[in-house]
């Protein structure tokens, strides 16, 4: 009922997007265009749809190009351009540069609201071979070399309404700006006619082809805090509280299912900032069950925020799952990647 009231909200929302999209257009707002090489990976929805292992694969693939990473860093407290260090927190620089810097190491890694400017500071200061930016594609003030738009499985199979009377954040026809667009969190079953279905459905009214793939989530070992990895035969005989802080969690709840028992799922807003309150709720929840048989469990960007609030001893009940991406015919894609990077650095 609350979509339908705010349709006409969202009618305005997408005027407003129009004709902002239309100024930037025609040149009555003006866009900078880079030399070097620079790649943006976004989406056309609030979040949820796999940007940030996107963005880890992406400078995985472009090790050899010396890449860096460009980031907003939502809901950190600082402001302006800052290079992010391994023992920042969330706070300093957000949870997703923050997990960026700690899983990709020698990758330089920086926030800085304004795109443009913080492309050319990096430039200046460390020349970056490549550079990658996480969550740019609604920043009009830049204009990328390559553009890798994310788009959720799910969403094939609901009304696209925009923000706030649905989960859109930037009108459909948006997606032809892209280079390429991968259809994310896809079933390991997909079949043919269904990726053709939804191929059909993004290209309808483009009018030149744009290459479109399909991936999967990936996971990978399930690890305390401390590091000691689970076998699967443990999971099975385990029961965890899964906690999360993510947009649109229910797709990974539904896989850990498969690997373990999810007993409760305490689902926080995206990017929420944990404080000693929420921790006094998981307690309570851990409380229910007999002492040695649950653990907490949380994705890797939710460990950087929850983990700087527990002690030595609360540390040694949380488990971490590792969340990749695996693109489908991902040696084309890479190809196409590796293809722009060369033939523009």
């Amino acid at each position: 009922m609350w979509r339908w009231i705010l349709l006409p909200f969202s009618w305005l929302y997408g005027l407003i997007l129009r004709l902002r999209h239309w100024a930037y257009d025609i040149g009555v707002l003006h866009s900078t265009r880079f030399k070097q090489p620079v790649i943006v990976v976004g989406n056309l929805s609030l979040g949820g749809t796999g940007k940030t292992p996107q963005t880890i694969q992406l400078a995985r693939l472009l090790r050899e190009f010396s890449p860096a990473i460009l980031s907003r860093g939502y809901g950190r407290s600082t402001r302006g351009f800052r290079w992010v260090n391994p023992t920042d927190t969330a706070a300093e620089s957000g949870d997703e540069p923050v997990l960026f810097k700690r899983v990709l190491g020698a990758v330089d890694v920086a926030v800085c609201e304004d795109r443009v400017s913080g492309i050319q500071r990096m430039l200046d200061e460390r020349n970056p071979g490549v550079i990658l930016l996480d969550d740019a594609f609604q920043h009009r003030k830049l204009v990328p070399g390559f553009a890798v738009v994310l788009v959720e499985y799910s969403s094939f199979f609901k009304p696209r309404f925009l923000f706030p009377a649905g989960d859109e954040r930037d009108v459909w026809m948006r997606r032809k700006a892209a280079q390429v667009i991968v259809v994310t969190k896809c079933p390991e079953d997909i079949s043919a006619d269904e990726k053709e279905r939804i191929r059909s459905a993004i290209l309808n009214g483009s009018a030149s082809p744009l290459p479109v793939f399909f991936s999967r989530l990936q996971y990978g070992h399930i690890r305390s805090f401390a590091g000691a990895e689970l076998t699967s035969q443990e999971l099975l005989q385990m029961q965890v509280i899964l906690v999360t802080g993510i947009a649109r969690p229910s797709k990974l709840r539904e896989d850990l299912n498969q690997m373990t028992t999810v007993m409760e799922h305490l689902s926080y807003a995206d990017h929420y900032a944990f404080g000693a309150s929420d921790l006094e709720t998981m307690r309570k929840n851990m409380a229910m069950f007999a002492p040695g048989t649950t653990w907490f469990i949380t994705t890797s960007k939710d460990r950087v925020r929850i983990e700087p609030l527990l002690n030595e001893e609360e540390k040694a009940h949380w488990l971490e799952i590792p969340v990749a991406t695996n693109i489908i015919d991902e040696e084309k894609f890479n190809s196409l990647i590796l293809a722009y990077v060369r033939s523009t650095a």
